[in-house]
This record gives structure tokens, sequence and C-alpha cells, in this order.
């Protein structure tokens, strides 16, 4: 699990996401200590990218309409260009839970907060347009983690 956490460093504020282990325990070498920035503009990427794709392949709908696919396609679409626009601030409503593993960014979707977003009606929504699983890594630099995640496949 990790935790929200900052430290000020030349009268600039650094904002990281920190295992809890680092935290309570000191060492640990598997831990994570994630810049807050860099994590949150990879999560809102990985979110729109994902609601694009779907949108694109009209997998947003338990059942396939023409007209209802369709515009259930674009209204997912316009969520994805505001969350690419706007970033972490239009993604974490959104978001129930997120798990990140070595090569792996995984992330739930919350199902109302979503059928909200786009109008449309909870139970009408497709599952896979709820679950992500999208590659992801950090390289480490210096005292920095980087970001260097790859386009998750469809």
């Amino acid at each position: 699990m990790l935790t929200p956490s900052h430290t000020n460093r030349n009268g600039k504020r650094l904002r990281y996401y920190v295992s809890n282990r680092l935290i309570s325990g000191g060492t640990d070498p598997s831990g994570w200590r994630l810049s807050a920035p860099a994590l949150e503009q990879a999560l809102a990427r990985v979110i729109a990218d994902h609601l694009s794709d779907c949108a694109r392949r009209h997998d947003v709908l338990v059942e396939t309409k023409a007209l209802s696919s369709s515009t259930a396609a674009t209204s997912v679409q316009n969520l994805a260009a505001r969350i690419a626009a706007n970033g972490i601030r239009n993604a974490s409503p959104l978001v129930t839970a997120v798990t990140i593993s070595d090569g792996k960014l995984i992330v739930s979707l919350d199902r109302q907060a979503l059928s909200k977003a786009i109008d449309l009606p909870a139970a009408d929504l497709a599952d896979p347009l709820l679950s992500i699983d999208a590659p992801f890594t950090c390289k480490r630099r210096g005292d920095e983690d980087r970001d260097r995640r790859s386009r998750p496949r469809a």
C-alpha cells in the first residue's frame, strides 16, 4: 500500500507516494517511492488510453445496439479527452483501486462514478471498461523514479 508523502527541498514541495513499510520500518529494497506527479500523470494517461481504446472498439455497453453503442462510445471518448487534457483531476473520481507491481499497473474503475461521468446507466456498462491492466515500469535514476510505461495492448 502506498501513502502520500512530501518533503520540502530548497523551498519547493516535492510530493511522493511511498510504500507503508518504508515509512514504518526504515529501508526495504522492495519498497516503492514514486514521484507523485509522474505517477498521477501515468495513471491519467493509462485511464484515458484505455477509455479511448474501448470507445474505438465500441466495447462500452453490455448489449451493443447500433445507436446506443455509438452514443456510448462518443461519451466515453469525450471523457477520455477530458482526462487527457486535465489529468488526474478528472481521472481520480473514477478510480477505486490501483495496484502497482513490477512491470504492471492494474486499475479498477468505479461503475457508478463512470456511469455518472458519461451519463449512462451503470448496469449497461461492460465489465472490460472497468478493468485496466497496463504495462508499467519505473527506472531508478538517482533518488527519483521515472515512469517508462508502454502503451497497453488491446
